[in-house]
């Protein structure tokens, strides 16, 4: 790191310190994954393996031609390379999602779940492709649920390879997808693989409910605890009373003990308020896993949503939360956005298990701005998220109808972003290495505050050392607290 990244990083940490000065920078450069154009690119989705690497894939649809792209990053999204790529006529890709689990490079797998809609004879088929992660070699598809004529409106994935399940060997897959047609007939489906994505067991797979009306969006994440040791996945889901309705109720399930038991009875949490029964959508779900308890003896667990709510029933990002989720369906309302003026929307959120922090970004469509906030897995403050950029991207125009995701390095705790930007020749879909936050929390507070990891790189660059160097910028419960081990710190970092 040279001496102008020193300045860059000094000044981002001043930046977030000041509320005088606006959180309007980008955090890092806007990098570019992919291009198509314009209208053609459908859908965007990244995740993040232990060592950082990235990797992407987005939709794309021309005419009656349909297909997948897969792109991978091993510098911090600097540059990417092709993984695969695939279409066809008369197929459509409209749902996927994606992982990369393993905790070295040689087992390094990715998993891509998706829907091939099939337009001559209007069936859907879900399938899961599994990848070799580091040589982005094509391995087989573990799990193909024959074509059907019932619309899979949905799909999600995750895995509990950072802190594996009960009965995983050596960790799991879950998926959560949802099925539409007549009012009635939609369902939530649940499936795990317990050997690391090996087999899926199709057979085995559960109904976490069936709706009485329309089911459209749907999430899934992994949360462990101390009290919680076995692990648990967690479903989350819209339903609505009529197939063009954009308001709707949200539901959320989980396994009753671990990953291969029963869901859960439904839980019904948009009605936990009157001012936003039956207004949600689009529920987006994290939960933290460790092997520490939230300080109600659990894992918390976060569902955000799109709800229209406040002035002229403007749409705001709110949520609600459980601090002992693996025990009881204890949920409380939350809110995140300004309530009362919209617009803001289309919020994803993740644990962040380098940090123990929730990381969240949603779109704020009056600012045409993508905003990134952040609090303790523990919501001690459940409203008063901490706002560290107003707007990462490093533009305002191309952003309407963004929905921008959020993912984390295991290893750095950087926080990383990724959005289509429509433009009216071109659909860029961008990455932004964001706030490296592992990296920035100089005295291993988990947090990164300015007047103290901001102020010890101030005086690391002008020469302080020592005490010089510490007195008076140290978090409270630092694990680097001494003058010799912040200093090898932050010489590591010029290397």
């Amino acid at each position: 790191m040279n001496r102008f990244s020193w300045a860059a990083v000094a000044c981002v940490l001043l930046a977030i310190a000041f509320p005088t000065v606006p959180h309007a920078q980008s955090l890092g450069q806007d990098r570019v994954i992919d291009t198509k154009p314009a209208g053609e690119m459908q859908r965007l989705r990244t995740t993040t393996a232990f060592n950082g690497w990235i990797f992407a894939a987005y939709g794309s649809l021309s005419g009656n031609s349909g297909g997948i792209t897969i792109r991978k990053s091993t510098d911090a999204g600097q540059t990417w390379t092709m993984v695969d790529s695939y279409s066809g006529i008369n197929l459509r890709y409209p749902n996927f999602d994606l992982i990369v689990t393993g905790s070295d490079v040689a087992n390094l797998k990715l998993f891509v779940v998706g829907v091939n809609q099939n337009l001559t004879g209007n069936t859907f088929t879900l399938y899961v492709d599994r990848y070799n992660a580091s040589t982005s070699s094509y391995e087989g598809s573990p799990l193909n649920l024959g074509a059907s004529a019932t619309p899979i409106l949905d799909v999600a994935i995750a895995s509990d390879y950072l802190s594996p399940a009960v009965n995983a060997q050596p960790y799991g897959v879950g998926l959560a997808w949802v099925t539409g047609g007549v009012a009635g007939a939609g369902q939530v489906k649940f499936l795990a693989s317990n050997d690391a994505g090996a087999t899926f067991d199709a057979p085995s797979q559960q109904t976490a409910a069936t709706a009485t009306g329309f089911h459209r969006n749907v999430s899934l994440a992994y949360g462990r605890s101390a009290s919680g040791s076995n692990g648990r996945y967690y479903v989350a889901w819209d339903e609505f009373t009529a197939n063009t309705d954009t308001a709707g109720r949200l539901f959320t399930s989980r396994n009753v003990n671990d990953l291969n038991s029963p869901l859960i009875a439904p839980v019904r949490l948009d009605d936990l308020t009157a001012a936003t029964a039956g207004k949600c959508n689009t529920p987006k779900i994290a939960v933290h896993y460790s092997n520490v308890d939230s300080d109600a003896s659990g894992p918390t667990a976060v569902v955000l949503a799109n709800c229209e709510y406040g002035t002229a029933a403007a749409t705001n990002v709110l949520g609600f939360y459980n601090k002992r989720s693996h025990f009881e369906s204890i949920w409380s309302p939350l809110s995140m956005a300004r309530v009362g003026t919209g617009n803001q929307k289309n919020a994803t959120i993740v644990y962040n298990s380098r940090d123990s922090t929730f990381v969240l970004t949603y779109l704020d469509a009056i600012a045409n701005a993508l905003v990134f906030k952040s609090n303790d897995f523990n919501l001690t403050e459940p409203n008063a998220w901490k706002l560290l950029s107003s707007n990462y991207a490093s533009t305002t125009t191309g952003l309407a109808g963004a929905a921008p995701q959020i993912g984390h390095s295991p290893a750095s705790g950087a926080s990383n972003f990724s959005w289509i930007n429509r433009g009216t020749s071109t659909d860029i879909a961008y990455f932004d290495s964001g706030a490296r936050s592992g990296l920035l929390d100089i005295d291993d507070d988990k947090s990164v505050n300015a007047i103290t990891d901001g102020l010890l790189v101030v005086r690391y660059m002008l020469g302080f050392r020592g005490a010089a160097l510490i007195n008076g910028a140290v978090g409270a419960g630092a694990a680097r607290s001494t003058a010799p081990v912040i200093e090898a710190y932050l010489r590591s970092l010029a290397e």
